[in-house]
């Protein structure tokens, strides 16, 4: 019998053996989650037959900047909303348990972070106190390991 089998089975069709076997391989896309696909015998009771299979992100290889830049506030008061980077893997799916290192790279404000490892959403947020002096301030998130894809700058006005 001819087993057939759609994108991204590879080969698309297949003949079965002696004890009825038909191989192929399934390549999973580049969207991290939950994939199924099917294979189809024409004719053959219980055809098509259902196949699921998760993919998992690689490896922590990017931050991506998600919101919280160009903002001011007072000083000593905090900034209204949140600085937050995505943890990505090469294909920018959320990567949780990546851990992001937060500093003031120039200016005078106190960070705050509740936790610098990403959540299973791949996010990781900074509250941001602005300090006594007026001015711009630049808060930077890096992602150790990851060179020039992770490292993002947030810059922010004291008043």
């Amino acid at each position: 019998a001819v087993v057939v089998l759609p994108d991204p089975w590879s080969p698309t069709s297949s003949i079965t053996n002696d004890s009825g076997i038909a191989v192929s391989r399934w390549t999973l896309g580049t969207v991290a989650g939950e994939g199924t696909a099917q294979a189809t015998v024409d004719g053959a009771l219980g055809s098509p037959v259902s196949y699921t299979a998760t993919g998992y992100p690689n490896f922590a290889f990017q931050l991506t900047y998600v919101s919280g830049d160009s903002q001011s506030a007072p000083v000593h008061m905090p900034v209204a909303r949140a600085l937050v980077v995505l943890v990505g893997d090469e294909f920018n799916n959320p990567y949780p348990g990546g851990t992001v290192i937060w500093s003031v790279v120039s200016g005078d404000a106190t960070l705050t972070v509740d936790s610098p490892v990403s959540g299973s959403n791949g996010q990781v947020n900074c509250l941001v106190t602005m300090g006594a002096t007026p001015g711009t301030v630049v808060v930077r998130a890096t992602l150790p390991g990851a060179g020039v894809n992770g490292t993002i700058d947030f810059t922010l006005t004291a008043l």
